[in-house]
């Protein structure tokens, strides 16, 4: 839950710094396509499994057996 958290609040600061960084030159589909991409983000908890996910200590505790 903290990944999805800690990306969300990523992708929301670039946001924001690229329509800051391009205010003149961003249209406003543009501007709605990256606030899209902010709410599928936050609507579609997908987070990939990595070294210290429940699963990998599983398997590598099945082995060592």
């Amino acid at each position: 839950m903290r990944e999805i958290l800690l990306t969300s609040s990523v992708l929301i600061l670039a946001v924001l710094l690229l329509r800051r960084a391009f205010r003149d030159r961003i249209s406003r589909r543009a501007q709605y396509v990256l606030w899209a991409l902010v709410l599928v983000r936050l609507l579609v908890p997908v987070s990939l499994p990595g070294r210290t996910s429940p699963s990998c200590r599983r398997r590598s505790r099945w082995a060592g057996q």
